[in-house]
């Protein structure tokens, strides 16, 4: 009699099992789809015909290295609605918006669960000159390498699919630059039943010279007087490491809230840490950003400020939308213009993970499986 017992309680605990992985394999499900999505766009005219060299150009003057790249200084007021290339990653957690015609560009990344933009997503395409080319655009998630908006920043790119056997999906971009042959590929990966995203950054040079670069994942989030700028450091430092302030109250000023930096400024943090980002107290929503703090050792922000000179880039860039700030996650470097060496033929690779986090308040520390809050 109890065996009998014992055997159909193993059976209704087999049967719950099984069901418990089928609706895990049902719901936990990822989806890609590579399909074109309608942006409102202010249109570029016409690129110059021929690369740019160093000197005065259209009335811009150009002290960086582009050709063969041709220069695109050519604005317009015209807004359309333009069709992008792009793949939609999706779980039931999250999702997911890379742009192929920008750059392979993190357009966006939402939280279902609330319907919260843990990336800051632009509702339209406004250029402005800032890239090394010129045009260049805000928001997402940008790959600058080798060096700062790089000049294919708002150019297509190479781009495949991965079917991971754990059920995750993989889209990769990437593109060999033409100025200096240095290769790079980053693949984004959403999970099944996880809210995570891994971006694995994979740097190469594949000719026979070795060159100098750098490696900055420029992340766009939203800003408002109620959010806080999660630093693990004593002490911030400004471009090219001339000056020290202390982090993050400082002559009574706590500059963690963004609402106290009245005008343009790079923050560059001085300790190391695995981890930072930023909350929203009011909303109760944040991002952190996470990475092996041996590798990504850079971990800045830049600021337009709060001042009317600060406001006026949201109109230039987020078409009204509202400011952003800029939190960015360097490897090999924490400063920035800090250059290193790829020789011929090496590979450097490492992952960044972005985590939404809600409901806990001001977190203290991130990893690429949790956030928590010890207060």
């Amino acid at each position: 009699m109890r065996k009998s017992r014992y055997k159909k309680v193993k059976n209704i605990r087999f049967i719950l099992l099984s069901a418990f992985l089928l609706y895990q394999g049902l719901f936990s499900q990822v989806q890609v789809e590579e399909k074109k999505t309608v942006i409102p766009t202010w249109e570029l005219g016409l690129s110059e015909e021929n690369p740019a060299f160093p000197g005065t150009f259209a009335n811009h003057q150009i002290n960086r290295k582009t050709h063969p790249y041709p220069y695109k200084v050519n604005l317009t007021q015209n807004k359309v609605d333009r069709e992008y290339l792009g793949y939609w990653q999706e779980n039931e957690f999250i999702q997911v918006l890379i742009t192929l015609e920008m750059g392979g560009r993190l357009y966006g990344a939402k939280d279902k669960s609330n319907n919260h933009n843990f990336f800051y997503w632009q509702p339209t395409v406004k250029p402005a000159l800032v890239g090394l080319t010129g045009e260049w655009v805000s928001g997402g998630t940008e790959w600058n390498f080798p060096s700062s908006h790089r000049h294919t920043s708002f150019s297509p790119v190479s781009h495949r699919v991965v079917h991971n056997q754990d059920g995750s999906k993989t889209v990769r971009v990437g593109e060999t630059e033409w100025v200096n042959g240095l290769r790079w590929i980053v693949g984004t990966t959403v999970f099944p039943g996880k809210s995570v995203i891994e971006a694995k950054i994979r740097l190469m040079k594949a000719t026979s010279l070795n060159h100098s670069f750098y490696m900055w994942a420029t992340t766009a989030q939203n800003i408002n007087k109620n959010v806080k700028l999660i630093y693990p450091t004593r002490f911030m430092t400004n471009h090219g490491e001339t000056q020290y302030n202390i982090w993050p109250v400082e002559n009574g000023k706590d500059f963690s809230l963004w609402k106290n930096t009245a005008n343009a400024r790079n923050y560059f943090s001085v300790d190391k840490g695995g981890f930072f980002g930023s909350y929203d107290l009011a909303k109760n929503v944040g991002t952190a950003i996470i990475g092996n703090e041996s590798i990504v050792i850079g971990k800045k922000f830049w600021t337009w400020g709060t001042s009317p000179s600060g406001s006026i880039w949201d109109t230039i860039l987020s078409d009204g939308k509202g400011p952003y700030i800029e939190p960015q996650a360097g490897a090999y470097a924490n400063n920035q213009p800090d250059f290193h060496w790829i020789e011929p033929e090496d590979l450097k690779s490492f992952s960044l993970y972005f985590l939404p986090v809600k409901s806990i308040g001001a977190y203290k520390y991130a990893n690429e499986n949790k956030a928590f809050n010890m207060e």
